[in-house]
């Protein structure tokens, strides 16, 4: 009986079985489309959260950076003030030194000093000079 029939239903059935399988795929999109959708709105809340931690990351990260700015900044005056203290601990130690000997030369004078008394009786001698003249008025 199969053999009987002409050979132009073929390209119908073919036809029928494309459409069927078109629409089939159709329907599955359209499924796909709607369930995507609705995981899209499900994760919207989660996308938003992770764009406001996204930039507030952005703004910790630029303090912290400001941050690290300022400490490197106040690292750097440290460090001046460390080199400028050892100037200065060595003029304190110069000048310890000469306290020290200054002390020490204090230290060795006596506490006080017991001068001579005055003299309360003046003594005037007063000699003749000797002369060895021979004047001619004498006769001599």
């Amino acid at each position: 009986m199969a053999a009987n029939r002409p050979l132009a239903h073929l390209p119908v059935l073919a036809a029928a079985g494309t459409a069927l399988y078109a629409s089939s795929l159709i329907f599955v999109t359209g499924q796909q489309a709607a369930a995507d959708a609705q995981v899209s709105a499900a994760r919207e809340p989660m996308r938003q959260a992770a764009l406001e931690a996204t930039r507030r990351r952005e703004l910790v990260t630029t303090k912290v950076q400001r941050a690290a700015d300022a400490l490197q900044l106040a690292g750097d005056g440290y460090a001046a003030a460390i080199a400028q203290s050892v100037s200065l601990d060595d003029a304190l130690r110069l000048l310890a030194s000469g306290v020290e000997t200054a002390t020490g030369a204090a230290a060795r004078l006596p506490d006080h000093i017991t001068l001579a008394a005055p003299q309360t009786r003046v003594v005037t001698v007063v000699t003749q000079p000797a002369v060895q003249a021979v004047t001619g008025a004498s006769g001599r």
